[in-house]
């Protein structure tokens, strides 16, 4: 396929790496900043975007924007069509029950992994991460050394049991234990 592409929505993807965990809700300025463009031209992008659904002005403030509910759902479905995804669940579980340690599944992207599942453990010590973050590989590469060395993993056998009612399949969380094993307050 030949290197052609579109220049404007090569911009407007760009724009759109602006937004990111560490600053969901960025100004005009700061995204002209990041993406190093004129910030007459990231106003037209951002106008064309929210005209899309693809962003939206962040909740109490004209002058933040936000990733936008059609943007959520074309994301999703990249979840949606995975596979791999679908038949992770039992995989990680079993990991995180085995060694105590939470238990992640993620894709090389460049130099960092990028999350897509997790499954927690239940050690006191956590490093903590979402579906959709990016780690640098060296970080995650230490982090599954941390938890696999020494810890006698073996993979269950395909098709085995495994003990279902719990969030996501994980041990020691229910709809009714937050992450941070705080108990929730009854909203009843």
């Amino acid at each position: 396929m030949a290197e052609e592409t579109l220049r404007t929505l090569d911009r407007a993807l760009e724009v759109l790496r602006a937004f990111g965990r560490g600053s969901p809700e960025p100004t005009v300025a700061q995204v002209a900043e990041r993406v190093a463009m004129p910030r007459s031209v990231v106003v037209r992008i951002l106008a064309t975007l929210e005209r899309a659904g693809f962003v939206e002005h962040a909740s109490g403030n004209s002058r933040k924007f936000r990733i936008g509910l059609d943007a959520c759902e074309v994301g999703t479905l990249y979840f949606a069509g995975n596979l791999l995804l679908r038949g992770s669940e039992d995989v990680l579980h079993d990991i995180a029950e085995r060694t105590g340690f939470t238990a992640y599944l993620g894709t090389l992207h460049g130099a960092e992994i990028v999350i897509w599942a997790l499954c927690e453990g239940r050690t006191p010590v956590r490093f903590i991460w979402h579906a959709g973050d990016r780690l640098p590989v060296a970080t995650a590469a230490r982090a599954r050394a941390c938890g696999f060395c020494g810890a006698g993993y073996r993979p269950r056998p395909p098709g085995s049991a495994i003990r279902r009612g719990t969030t996501g399949g994980c041990p020691g969380r229910t709809a009714a234990a937050p992450r941070n094993g705080t108990k929730r307050a009854n909203s009843s």
